[in-house]
């Protein structure tokens, strides 16, 4: 599965709820049968521009390339504070039973970053071994810079991946010659054949 088919909607869902909190915040308020005065209107339309922020933040993740994985973390944390917070709210009554299903989401959510950084983490540990293995063969780092691991080798990257992982966990790669051969040895090589 692609991160996109996460962030995407998250980022939707995240811009739209902005919106709306900036716009009128009791409208989703009422819906969860909650009231605002003044001050909490102004804190709530606080809340919406910084998930304005951050909505179009998630929405522009377009790759793993696009988001670290200690900002992965950092996302799935505060959607734990959050569904935390949305369920004690829920638990003394605060809000109605469109309460539960909001912290149910932001758990979903939670969870949702969660892969996003375990995936980018993966994909970070992938580059990590090919730079290695590309420094003992050439003793030298790559000439081009990567998009996957912000290091000098996206060719080596996606040509190792295609040639050493399986076609369900490459499926998020673009196709690369596989006959590109290196100055002095090829990905036929048993070299490029890892445990």
């Amino acid at each position: 599965m692609k991160i996109t088919s996460f962030t995407k909607p998250k980022g939707l869902i995240t811009l739209s709820a902005a919106l709306i909190l900036i716009i009128d915040p009791n409208i989703i308020l009422q819906l969860l049968g909650a009231q605002l005065e003044a001050a909490g209107v102004m804190m709530t339309r606080i809340l919406g521009g910084a998930y304005l922020v951050s909505g179009i933040g998630i929405w522009s993740i377009n790759a793993p390339s696009d988001i670290s994985t200690r900002d992965s973390w950092l996302y799935a944390l505060g959607e734990s504070i959050a569904a935390v917070s949305v369920v004690l709210a829920a638990s003394i009554g605060a809000l109605n039973l469109l309460g539960w299903v909001l912290a149910f989401a932001y758990v979903l959510f939670a969870c949702g970053f969660v892969f996003v950084a375990l995936e980018t983490r993966r994909l970070s540990g992938i580059a990590s071994t090919v730079h290695h293995h590309w420094r003992v063969m050439y003793g030298a780092d790559f000439p081009y810079n990567c998009t996957l691991c912000k290091t000098r080798s996206e060719v080596i990257c996606k040509l190792f991946i295609q040639n050493t992982c399986s076609p369900a966990s490459r499926r998020n790669w673009d196709p690369v010659q596989t006959s590109w051969v290196f100055p002095a040895r090829s990905f036929s090589d048993p070299m490029w054949s890892f445990p």
